[in-house]
C-alpha cells in the first residue's frame, strides 16, 4: 500500500508536469503537510517560488526552519526565494539571500552556495564582494556555466569587457545551449562597442 505521503509526492510531480498547477499546489502542500519534515517543505517552498507564490514560499521556507534550523537545503532555498523574489525591499532581501548563503557556506561550501552568495552581494552593489565569490565558485567546480556566467556579469558592470567576454563564452563553451548567457554575450560586446556602462543584474 502506497504511503499518503508517497501518493502525495507522485500526485505534486504528476500535476506540475503536466501544467495542472492548481492541483500541484494542493498536491504539494498535502506532502509537506502529511510529510512534516524540512525536505518536503522544501519542495513546496520550490513550487511556491516557481510560481512567484512569495508568500506562500516564505511559509513553507518558515515551516523547514522550524523543523530544522540548521538543515542546509532549507538555508540554500531561503537564499533562493530571497534573490527571486519581486516584492519587498529588495536590499533587505539581498541581505536575507546573504546571510542565509554565508549560515548554508558555514555548513559546506559548494558551488551552489558560492552563486548564491555572490548574486546576493551583487543585488547590494558589493561587485568586488560579488566577484570574490563567483571566481571561488569556479574554483570550486571548474564546468559550473552560472559560476562563469555570473563572474563575467561583475565585470561587465565593472566595464572590464574583456574578461567579461571570456567568461560568458567560458559558460557557452560548457554548455552551447545556455540561452542566458547567449544575450549576455550579445549584450556585452554591444557595451563593449558603444562604451555603455555594463550590465546590471546577476543570476
Amino acid at each position: 500500500m502506497v504511503s499518503s505521503k508517497r501518493h502525495w509526492r507522485a500526485v505534486a510531480k504528476e500535476a506540475e508536469q503536466s501544467r495542472d498547477f492548481a492541483r500541484a499546489s494542493t498536491a504539494w502542500r498535502m506532502y509537506a503537510e502529511e510529510a512534516n519534515d524540512a525536505i518536503a517543505y522544501c519542495s513546496l517552498c520550490r513550487f511556491e517560488i516557481s510560481m512567484r507564490h512569495w508568500h506562500e514560499a516564505e511559509k513553507a521556507h518558515t515551516m523547514a526552519l522550524n523543523i530544522d534550523a540548521g538543515f542546509r537545503m532549507a538555508l540554500l532555498m531561503g537564499a533562493v526565494l530571497y534573490l527571486s523574489r519581486e516584492d519587498g525591499e529588495r536590499i533587505e532581501n539581498a541581505q536575507h539571500a546573504k546571510r542565509l548563503s554565508v549560515e548554508a557556506l558555514a555548513i559546506e561550501c559548494d558551488v551552489d552556495g558560492l552563486n548564491l552568495l555572490g548574486s546576493a552581494e551583487f543585488m547590494l552593489g558589493h561587485y568586488d564582494d560579488a566577484e570574490i565569490a563567483f571566481q571561488r565558485a569556479i574554483d570550486c567546480d571548474s564546468n559550473n556555466e552560472e559560476a562563469y556566467m555570473n563572474l563575467g556579469t561583475v565585470y561587465a558592470v565593472k566595464r572590464e569587457f574583456a574578461e567579461a567576454e571570456r567568461c560568458v563564452k567560458k559558460a557557452l563553451e560548457l554548455d552551447p545551449e545556455y540561452a542566458e548567457a547567449n544575450s549576455c554575450l550579445n549584450r556585452i560586446l554591444k557595451d563593449k562597442m558603444a562604451g555603455g556602462p555594463g550590465l546590471t543584474d546577476a543570476k
